[in-house]
């Protein structure tokens, strides 16, 4: 019995000793992080807590967590010592998240907030995701703004980037989820609030920057989550979030551009882009990129005068825009084709000779236009073909033999 006594007394001394070891490395990186000896207080804090089971009082624990997280981010402000330890923001980040999981980590709490701890470290964490996403190194950028993401939920930029490094990985659950996270957050902190308070904190130039840096990057995070929906066939969901995007950003061009194209390649929303199309044009009548836009839709939509007239004021405005001269030029040509089928309908001689009269006048118009984009692009055989065809109708047989010779060379790969 003495011996069994003994034995156990022999293991409860050693426990005590333990713990005092472990304190007493807590209160020695304590007091190397006060003396500014950070890598000194990382290692001897990593020492103190490598068995956070032996603490009898948690306070300790927490208290070795909240000088281990300090001394992790006071390493990155020496540069041979960030190098030392490339990952020390992620260290900094676990130690937090570790100090906060103590029982008695609110005892640290305020004292972290007051220092501003959780948003220092947040920046060295964002930093670092932000370049290593632009060195390519995806998959290290996506663990950085994860954590990131973590430290400081509710920052436009960082739920941006996160979303753009999921993307990267093709994970387009939580790309979209990302985004839409990213618009909620900017609506929160810049629309769904006082206007007067935000206007007093826009007087801040630190504050100001930001929100212009939040602004300039809206548009991507609203363009990126529509072409998302728009790819797996979610048309109106693309659309809403156009719709909204437009709200927030009522200057932004691109928004507005790509909602009219989605409206512009879905016949089936033809009213509603007729009405998106001339309200657009209405507020911005030189634009003459919603004009051309426009007058494609109604051309896929038969309406080819309405097309016409459309394409003609683009050109009017600028007669060496490519699309103007190309629909100028392909409307024609399509609607003398269409006549020509119907011609081969009828034996009537007047109906004929009608006809004739309509494609020849047709192809008159066309024919400077091809002209025009021949000249624009000599490389293409296409305008060369189309010219072919449309000399002998108009009367120009011998310019055809030119236009004929060309288009053969072109296809025979000679100069």
């Amino acid at each position: 019995m003495r011996k069994l006594s003994a034995f156990i007394l022999f293991v409860a001394v050693l426990g005590l000793t333990t713990v005092s070891a472990q304190k007493s490395k807590i209160t020695s990186g304590v007091l190397d992080f006060d003396q500014g000896r950070y890598e000194e207080a990382v290692e001897s804090l990593e020492e103190g807590l490598s068995h956070p089971e032996m603490f009898k009082k948690t306070r300790d624990m927490a208290k070795g967590y909240f000088y281990l997280a300090k001394a992790y981010y006071s390493l990155l402000g020496n540069d041979d010592l960030a190098e030392k330890y490339p990952d020390a923001a992620l260290k900094a980040k676990k130690a937090f998240d570790q100090m906060q999981a103590t029982p008695d980590g609110a005892m640290y709490q305020n004292r972290a907030i007051l220092e501003n701890l959780s948003e220092n470290i947040w920046g060295q964490v964002y930093n670092k995701g932000v370049n290593l996403f632009n060195s390519n190194e995806d998959d290290d950028a996506l663990t950085y703004f994860i954590a990131a993401q973590e430290l400081n939920p509710e920052h436009f930029l960082t739920n941006r980037m996160l979303a753009s490094a999921y993307l990267v990985k093709a994970d387009t659950a939580n790309t979209v989820e990302l985004l839409s996270k990213a618009i909620s957050v900017y609506k929160s902190k810049y629309i769904d609030t006082d206007q007067a308070q935000l206007a007093t904190m826009m007087e801040d130039e630190g504050f100001s920057q930001i929100a212009d840096l939040d602004k300039s990057q809206l548009s991507y995070v609203v363009r990126q989550l529509a072409v998302i929906h728009e790819g797996q066939g979610k048309t109106e969901e693309a659309l809403s979030v156009l719709e909204d995007g437009a709200k927030l950003l009522p200057e932004d061009e691109d928004v507005r551009r790509q909602e009219l194209s989605i409206y512009q390649a879905h016949p089936d929303l033809f009213e509603r882009a007729t009405a998106k199309f001339e309200a657009q044009m209405e507020s911005n009548p030189e634009d003459n990129a919603i004009r051309l836009a426009y007058a494609s839709m109604l051309e896929r939509a038969g309406k080819n005068d309405e097309a016409l007239a459309l394409y003609q004021k683009a050109y009017d405005q600028d007669n060496e825009n490519l699309q103007a001269n190309y629909g100028l030029a392909a409307i024609r040509i399509n609607m003398a084709a269409e006549l020509s089928e119907k011609r081969t309908q009828t034996n009537n001689d007047n109906e004929i000779d009608q006809y004739n009269e309509q494609i020849k006048t047709l192809c008159s118009e066309a024919y400077p236009y091809l002209v025009w984009l021949h000249n624009a692009q000599p490389n293409e055989p296409e305008w060369v073909s189309q010219l072919v065809n449309v000399t002998p109708i108009i009367g120009k047989t011998e310019e055809m033999m030119q236009w004929a010779e060309k288009l053969g060379k072109m296809r025979r790969g000679e100069n």
